[in-house]
């Protein structure tokens, strides 16, 4: 199998020896409950299997048992069996037109913790986790995997379903870092000594081990907003070093994985997470990723904005356009809960290892709207919003059974029909502002002043009435920023605030210590001339097509840049003109296709 990143009128598609391939997909953590049957009547081609290096659970803190058997038994003794029976789960007796997308977890099992605890996370508060992402053991190991991966899947019997490799490891599978506490780095001995090696790449001094920063200085860094790079250099180096870590083993793992398979598959990873998480996370060196002709492919969820609150716009992670000029993929996890979603304690209590887990997968995150009209405007709007901004996506059916039922089932069949007629059209962005994140910053940034500058701003980004584009500053070049009416730049190193600054293409530039008010922005936007859809509601547009959803229930004006024919996803009905008003409940969605 031959498989790559094609353009198609400038938008991204998979390819699969020369047959392109939508990047629309579906997914489930468990296999038994899934419903891989229902997506491929509804059309869909692009699935997604998870296999496992180990036995322990991908989230250290919920203790949730893992979802499927592990391949690495013991030192020597290698079991590929669960690859092939969640592929033979997707693909049948293989008469079904499947392409897989291995999620391939590097996370190492119990028994090799035990052999070597000190190449494990320590973190600030003393305790041992999962593997550190700086440990060379490690990276050797689950190297030795993925070679072994490779060969296997070249002969099994369905080699020709398996199309690409996604490189996950850390906590949740997403190259998240180990967190317990404000503060709470890596502070083991492979952490120490690759922090040395950093430090003497860039100082030319020796240093065999290099102290971690004193755990208050990490808390808080004298509580400024960013810290300063001369008074503080040796806790932004260390941030710097942290994220590069993380990035430089996806690196590693992505290489490894292109040369062992002939850079046959494609290979991605979860990473970017620039405006969703502080950077002791892990996920601000994504330029490192972005330009690797290693890596084709980047995904995320939706931002958990308010624990997945309806009325509000989950907003994107990473750098969306950044990775698009770069000619790679990101796929958006739609994890859209439903009200057929119930709690995993209630559909598979035997994954549960005590109380504790049980309440974890109870918080409200876990759980849906309670009517299928309400979900059905929530799959909608989290369609919509790929739909609009030209990403990749899958449906994730995380416990299996969320979107069973006709009404849902019609949706995404529907959804994948003009999905695929949209990607394979010329349509071009109506965004007027771009917004610009910072990685550079963000090594010197407090948890507390992310979260007034960062992902407070793109929360209430989302009331705006029109969308706006995501770049990482540094790939912004001078035309670009010409073609918007204004750059906001998160976290601005510039400004003596330290905060947000709105540059305006009048000249006109506005600091904030935090964030932007949404109406005050809106206005600045307005006075030189920005369309506004709908202020105040959640809005996504192209060309081609206009989404909104009723922050509050109403009538709810919806304002075209010029007369046109609109037509509605839900009932097809036609509206002509310029300013429409729509009478809507509150979180209701609609999305209109522009016909003439």
């Amino acid at each position: 199998m031959k498989a790559r990143v094609i353009k198609k009128q400038d938008n991204l598609w998979l390819e699969a020896n020369g047959e392109a391939i939508a990047p629309a997909a579906y997914m489930s953590y468990l296999e038994d409950n899934a419903d891989y049957v229902g997506f491929q009547k509804a059309g869909y081609e692009l699935f997604c299997a998870c296999v496992y290096m180990g036995d322990c659970p991908i989230n250290e803190f919920s203790g949730v048992r893992p979802f499927g058997d592990y391949i690495w038994k013991a030192r020597d003794v290698y079991d590929f069996s669960p690859i092939y029976n969640s592929v033979r789960k997707i693909v049948g007796d293989g008469t079904r037109n499947a392409y897989i997308m291995l999620r391939v977890n590097l996370n190492t099992p119990m028994w090799w913790r035990k052999e070597n605890p000190e190449e494990l996370t320590e973190n600030s508060d003393g305790k041992r986790y999962m593997q550190s992402v700086f440990s060379e053991k490690w990276k050797t190991d689950a190297k030795s995997f993925l070679s072994r991966l490779c060969q296997y899947l070249r002969t099994f019997a369905f080699s020709e379903n398996v199309i690409a490799v996604q490189i996950a490891g850390m906590q949740t599978e997403e190259w998240l870092a180990m967190r317990t506490g404000t503060g709470a780095l890596d502070y083991s001995l492979p952490a120490q000594k690759a922090f040395g090696k950093w430090l003497q790449k860039k100082y030319g001094k020796a240093f065999d081990v290099a102290p971690m920063p004193p755990r208050e200085i990490v808390c808080v860094h004298d509580r400024k907003p960013l810290a300063d790079e001369e008074k503080q250099r040796y806790f932004v180096d260390y941030m710097r070093f942290y994220g590069e870590g993380f990035a430089r083993a996806i690196q590693e793992f992505s290489a490894h994985v292109k040369e062992a398979c002939n850079r046959d598959l494609l290979v991605g990873t979860f990473y970017g997470y620039v405006g969703q998480t502080a950077c002791d996370c892990g996920h601000h060196a994504v330029s490192m990723l972005l330009h690797d002709s290693n890596i084709d492919f980047f995904a995320s969820p939706f931002a958990y904005t308010d624990a997945r609150q309806t009325t509000r716009d989950w907003y994107y992670h990473g750098p969306m356009n950044s990775a698009a000029a770069a000619g790679k993929l990101w796929f958006l996890e739609a994890d859209v809960r439903t009200y057929k979603t119930k709690y995993l304690a209630d559909t598979n209590p035997e994954l549960m290892s005590g109380e504790q887990t049980v309440q974890y997968h109870r918080a409200p995150v876990f759980k849906g709207p309670s009517t299928e009209r309400e979900s059905l405007w929530v799959m909608l709007r989290s369609f919509a919003k790929v739909l609009c901004s030209k990403n990749a996506f899958w449906w994730f059916d995380m416990w299996g059974g969320w979107y069973a039922s006709p009404s849902m089932m019609a949706l995404v069949k529907k959804a994948l029909g003009v999905y695929r007629v949209a990607m394979n059209a010329k349509i071009e962005g109506k965004s007027r502002l771009a917004v610009a994140l910072d990685e550079r910053a963000y090594a010197g940034l407090s948890n507390e002043h992310f979260a007034c500058t960062t992902s407070a701003q793109l929360a209430e980004l989302g009331y705006l009435g029109a969308p706006y584009d995501l770049y990482l500053v540094g790939d912004m070049t001078d035309e670009q920023k010409e073609q918007y009416d204004g750059v906001l730049y998160i976290a601005d190193q510039t400004s003596p605030s330290k905060g947000n600054t709105l540059a305006l293409k009048n000249g006109v530039r506005v600091e904030k210590k935090g964030a932007f008010d949404i109406d005050e922005l809106r206005a600045y936007l307005q006075n030189i001339g920005a369309h506004i859809y709908s202020a105040g509601n959640v809005v996504y547009a192209n060309s081609r097509f206009v989404a909104i959803t009723a922050k509050v229930g109403g009538r709810v004006a919806l304002n075209m840049p010029f007369v046109c024919k609109i037509k509605a996803f839900t009932d097809e009905k036609v509206y002509e003109g310029k300013d429409f008003v729509f009478d809507m409940e509150t979180n209701q969605t609609e999305l209109f296709e522009i016909i003439g």
